[in-house]
């Protein structure tokens, strides 16, 4: 057996033993956002639907009826709520604000016609700046 061979032997060990638990671990992560960013349209494509169905007994439901008004009234009472909840520095209740608001958000974009890629897009031209 050369010495090529073996420290080429040991540079395959290596490799796999430093790079493919960070590469599984990467595509997990990936997978996981895709997962999630997935769970956002989804989300969006749920509020849309109650929009034009308008099931009985639904708070996004309740929103739509009560219109504009309604809706941006609760936004700004979650964006406030987040600031609160920032400033008790508790995590926890930062994400449950948090996830108040995206919600809220996407309930206003779905009642002005606005898809939510039109907003990551604008996100993405702000990022070039």
């Amino acid at each position: 057996m050369s010495s090529h061979y073996f420290s080429e032997h040991l540079f395959n060990i290596f490799n796999q033993k430093l790079f493919t638990p960070f590469i599984a671990n990467s595509l997990t992560m990936a997978d996981n956002l895709t997962q999630d960013l997935l769970f956002l349209y989804d989300l969006e494509e749920l509020l849309i639907s109650r929009k034009n169905e308008l099931p009985k007994g639904s708070y996004t439901t309740k929103l739509f009826k009560k219109g504009i008004d309604k809706i941006s009234q609760k936004l700004g009472e979650e964006a406030v709520e987040l600031v609160i909840a920032s400033k008790n520095k508790k995590q926890e209740e930062i994400v449950y604000e948090s996830a108040d608001l995206i919600y809220h958000l996407l309930v206003l974009l779905a009642e002005k016609d606005i898809p939510l890629d039109r907003v990551i897009q604008e996100l993405k031209v702000r990022s070039k700046k």
